[in-house]
């Protein structure tokens, strides 16, 4: 016989006992008491007698014999005793009550009690004054065998005295003598050692003269089996709206019962909860892994969740302005590169005024299908700010990059692509690219500069031929503002953005790195997201002081992303892995070196794909024990993969022995027979699939037990396949 949890021996005590031989005829030996009840509640009556042989017991209602098939009355026997059970009780069941005891020797022998029932008040005051009311009920409780546990229960009679007892499975609780088992002052159960003969249903009983009151059932289990950790019901990949909520919901099992947290990296998050664990998240704005954590002192295991936000999309691309006429001009542009969802239409804000927020731009609507406008109504000689967004049923996407126009016909639109590279403590180079549009050539580029200590604004005069100036004769550490505008023969266009630029210190310069990292090398690496990125240190006499780190830069290499695009991650160490990249994507990388004073130059970029993506996990994975030795391993091809699979890998680990073992399948089977295992021992398996470009994630972890050589039995207290949840929420 088998079971994923475990498999179990019950012990038979077999014990001796000396038998007369001397026939006795019934006695009473508990007396039926006289009850009170209100009507829709529970009553149980409770009957003991002794005789030899064992008597055997049943009920009569008003002096004729009770029909126990109606489905409110139910009998149970005890050892030398029955208990009559009313569920629910009637009006009509104000009655007398006679437990009746018979062996064959003598005559029967009775003991009768009264029911008395009280009527349901319709106004709401159901009780008696006095009548016992159950204030804390028991709950669901798991214990570990020879653990002490409490199953707990309060009552209240208003003043008045009440007894308090408890019944297990609908007969009563024997307390013994022995003290394993007592009723504290409050009326809780307290067990010493809890023995697998306590798995059972519990309820406690208040009674007295007014009355009885029933608490509600629970179940107490006695765990006698160690079991791993293992997640019934993992992490799962969620996808959020961008500022919105979402659950991860993860739930482990095992025995004893598994601590659950989440981390977010090498971060806990929250306390950690005995079965099930939910992290909630808010204002979610970014994609992350939430790792979950079951463990016991058996071990640990984990679960990766991924929290996807869903892509706003990207905004309008090469948006172009050029001035008609002094009050009027033209916006062009490209649509998104990747929408969200259908585009309904386009916005185009302009201003004079950029510091407003931008809702209080003025704005014109654009059709879907048209990819620019005219603005009119213009005032002449004036530089306007405007940006472009699409917007779909889900709502509005990003702004495009700002751009400037003035409205004077026939000027040169605004540089492109503005970037600088601090090369000294007295200079700083400056770089662009010309206008896209412009009805006559460029004479000029205008560069303006202001120092923002000493606040002198200045301006340098480059031939329009040149797209690259170095700034000159600056102040070592200070802060600099820099923008470039065009200059025609019909005047001067639109500027760039600002940028900034600090100068390096004079006193510091020699302790910023003046060479690159070199050897710098990437491949991908292990997954179709991934890729390792190596180097070197710049050479000694370049390092100009001690290496703080390096800061990598990688960006997709296409031709909608641009350097300014790039990411960037900060490392001690001469190597890292990028990951969550995108599948098959080729990517520019380059390292520079930095001090404690600043960045060094930038190494050649490199370029290199991610891989080919991996099988997914095969699906259905379904275990079957057939002996003592063997377990049959089926499952399903993955649901996504571009190459053939090549081989499937069987990983089984012998909990017992701690031996990992790995089976090779071929891709077209289906199934396969695990052999020459340990009997009564607990396997974990899982299975991935290999195709040319590799190996995939495999499956979730699922546990197997082979069986014994000899016969056995299952304690039927410990877990089934089916979860339990107590009022609390909790999952045993």
């Amino acid at each position: 016989m088998n079971s994923i949890l475990g498999t179990f021996t019950a012990v038979v005590i077999l014990s001796t006992a000396v038998f007369s031989t001397q026939n006795v005829q019934p006695q009473i030996t508990q007396e039926v008491k006289n009850l009170t009840v209100v009507e829709e509640h529970i009553v149980s009556f409770v009957c003991k007698a002794s005789g030899n042989p064992q008597p055997t017991f049943y009920w009569e209602k008003g002096g004729k014999k009770l029909n126990t098939r109606r489905n409110r009355f139910k009998v149970f026997d005890m050892p030398f005793g029955s208990v009559l059970r009313i569920e629910t009780v009637k009006a009509n069941d104000n009655d007398f009550f006679t437990c009746v005891a018979k062996n064959g020797v003598g005559e029967p022998v009775r003991s009768t009690g009264h029911l008395k029932v009280y009527g349901i008040d319709r106004e709401g005051n159901e009780f008696p004054q006095g009548y016992p009311n159950i204030i804390i009920n028991p709950e669901l409780k798991s214990v570990e065998k020879e653990k002490p546990a409490v199953m707990q229960c309060k009552a209240d009679a208003n003043g008045h005295k009440f007894e308090i007892e408890w019944f297990k499975n609908n007969v009563p609780v024997e307390l013994g003598d022995n003290g394993r088992l007592t009723i504290t002052r409050t009326g809780s159960l307290q067990i010493a050692k809890a023995l697998e003969s306590d798995y059972g249903r519990y309820e406690c009983v208040a009674s007295n003269e007014y009355g009885v009151a029933y608490s509600y059932a629970a179940m107490l289990y006695v765990r006698v089996r160690i079991v791993p950790p293992y997640f019934t019901i993992p992490p799962k990949r969620e996808e959020v709206d961008p500022n919105g909520s979402v659950n991860l919901t993860c739930v482990a099992i095992g025995s004893p019962m598994p601590y659950v947290l989440w981390r977010d990296g090498a971060n806990q998050l929250g306390e950690p909860v005995i079965g099930k664990n939910v992290l909630q998240l808010k204002n979610v704005t970014e994609s992350k892994n939430y790792t979950c954590v079951a463990s016991s002192n058996l071990g640990n295991i984990e679960h990766v969740g991924e929290v996807i936000v869903r892509a706003l999309g990207t905004p309008p691309r090469y948006v172009i302005a050029k001035a008609l006429n002094p009050r009027t001009v033209q916006v062009v542009w490209l649509p998104p590169e990747k929408p969200n969802e259908v585009i309904q239409g386009y916005r185009v804000f302009y201003t004079m005024q950029p510091n407003l927020p931008i809702i209080l731009w003025h704005n014109q609507e654009v059709q879907s299908n048209t990819n620019s406008t005219i603005i009119t109504n213009l005032s002449p000689n004036d530089t306007y700010t405007i940006c472009v967004l699409a917007y779909s049923a889900k709502g509005e996407g990003p702004v495009s990059q700002l751009i400037t126009v003035i409205t004077n016909e026939g000027i040169p639109s605004q540089p492109r692509n503005i970037k600088h590279e601090v090369t000294g403590p007295n200079t700083i180079s400056i770089s662009w690219e010309p206008p896209i549009q412009t009805r006559n050539p460029v004479k000029e580029y205008w560069v303006y500069y202001n120092d923002t200590y000493l606040k002198q604004e200045n301006k340098a005069v480059v031939p329009g031929t040149q797209t690259r100036y170095q700034l000159q004769d600056l102040t070592p550490n200070t802060v600099y503002t820099i923008k470039v505008s065009a200059l025609s023969e019909k005047g001067e266009g639109a500027a760039t953005r600002i940028i900034q630029a600090i100068t390096h210190d004079f006193a510091n310069e020699m302790l910023v790195p003046s060479a690159a990292p070199q050897a710098v090398s990437g491949m991908p690496y292990k997954d179709s997201r991934s890729i390792k990125v190596t180097w070197k240190p710049p050479p000694k006499d370049q390092q100009n002081g001690e290496i703080q780190g390096y800061k990598i830069f990688f960006v997709k290499n296409e031709k909608s992303q641009t350097d300014q695009d790039a990411k960037s991650v900060s490392v001690e160490a001469e190597e890292i892995v990028l990951s969550e990249l995108e599948i098959f994507t080729e990517y520019k990388i380059w390292v520079i070196a930095f001090t404690t004073v600043g960045d060094g130059p930038r190494s050649r970029p490199i370029r290199v794909w991610t891989n080919e993506e991996v099988p997914s996990q095969p699906r259905n994975i379904k275990l079957e024990v057939t002996g003592p030795n063997t377990i049959n391993v089926s499952r399903e091809p993955p649901s996504q993969t571009r190459n053939p699979v090549k081989e499937y890998w069987v990983y089984y680990n012998d909990t017992y022995l701690k031996q990992e073992n790995k089976a090779v399948v071929p891709g077209t089977q289906t199934r396969y027979q695990l052999q020459d295992l340990t009997p009564n021992t607990v396997y974990t398996i899982k299975v991935s699939a290999l195709s040319e470009k590799g190996e995939g994630a495999a499956t979730r972890i699922i546990q197997a037990i082979t069986e014994d050589f000899g016969i056995f039995f299952v304690i039927p207290c410990l877990f089934s396949k089916m979860l339990i949840k107590d009022s609390n929420g909790m999952i045993f």
